[in-house]
């Protein structure tokens, strides 16, 4: 039948989004390894709420604003093509495919590529934060977490156009001037690094159920699954001298990941005791990061104080 339909989909018979729609089994049992980070803008709905979503012409304006400036950030922090950024009102979400680096590349360039992720993702955190610290806004809340993506639909997005048998989509372009345009339209988003990513449900429930599990403030929340993850990777691709090493610091908990420089961590995180989230079902570890120390600066000499 699948067969059948790319032969008639070749031979223009068939609209490519009816080809779409029957494309689905090719990823149906492809399964990915996927890290998230949710950050979303503290403070943003309670406007909203207060004024019965009726807000001033100035309201409305200082929020795009604060919207822009927060996006201009994430965005200039994305890694292509091991990333994916979603946009969503005053939150965003990225992902990032650890199975991408593997086909991509060494086992060194793909921990350089992870170690860069989550370098650019403290960036991100810590640069919206001390904007909006400097104007008296409360910054942002990131969560981090870990799961796994299910692809199982079609690829990309749906255009007008794919609802136009393919003979005829030429023939309809050409009776109108801004007919290409039109046809060019996205009329269903369905990015493929976001199906069933049960990395994104997890920061999602974990920004959502909040101050009621200790998760509050402008901070940087890491589910431990995902520093157990780390751990593992490092033992499994490195040599045993560069293997994680955990020791306290206080009452915190420092985790360091070597590199092949004496004088360098490939990364490190300060982080607090974990404590367990309960929701439903569920149960998980997460932790405050406190600090984090990146793997192209001193150790001894510079971190990001969170």
């Amino acid at each position: 039948m699948i067969n059948l339909i790319q032969q008639m989909h070749e031979d223009h018979r068939l609209s490519s989004f009816t080809a779409k729609m029957f494309n689905f089994k090719r990823h149906s049992t492809f399964e990915r390894m996927s890290i998230c980070l949710w950050s979303d803008l503290l403070g943003f709905g309670s406007d909203f709420l207060a004024s019965n979503w009726r807000l001033k012409p100035e309201q409305i304006q200082a929020k795009l604003e604060r919207m822009r400036d927060a996006q201009k950030i994430a965005i200039q922090n994305v890694i292509p093509p091991f990333e994916n950024l979603l946009i969503l009102n005053d939150g965003v979400v990225k992902v990032f495919n650890i199975e991408h680096c593997y086909e991509s590349g060494s086992s060194d360039m793909t921990w350089l590529t992870i170690c860069r992720f989550f370098k650019n993702s403290i960036i991100t955190h810590w640069q919206i934060n001390e904007l909006e610290k400097r104007i008296d806004l409360p910054g942002t809340r990131t969560i981090i977490s870990v799961g796994t993506t299910y692809p199982y639909y079609f690829e990309g997005n749906i255009q007008l156009k794919d609802y136009f048998y393919n003979d005829k989509q030429n023939n309809f372009i050409n009776g109108y001037s801004c007919a290409e345009a039109i046809m060019n339209n996205t009329i269903v988003y369905n990015p493929i690094e976001f199906q069933m990513n049960t990395a994104f449900s997890q920061a999602y429930i974990l920004d959502s159920i909040g101050s009621s599990q200790n998760i509050k403030g402008n901070n940087v929340f890491i589910q431990m699954d995902l520093i157990y993850l780390l751990m593992g990777i490092a033992e499994k691709e490195l040599p045993k001298e560069l293997w994680a090493k955990t020791q306290l610091s206080g009452e915190n908990i420092l985790i360091t990941f070597p590199s092949t420089r004496n004088d360098r961590y490939m990364m490190a995180f300060e982080i607090t005791q974990p404590w367990e989230i309960t929701y439903s079902n569920w149960k998980t570890e997460v932790a405050r990061v406190i600090k984090f120390y990146p793997y192209d600066e001193p150790f001894e000499t510079f971190s990001f104080d969170l």
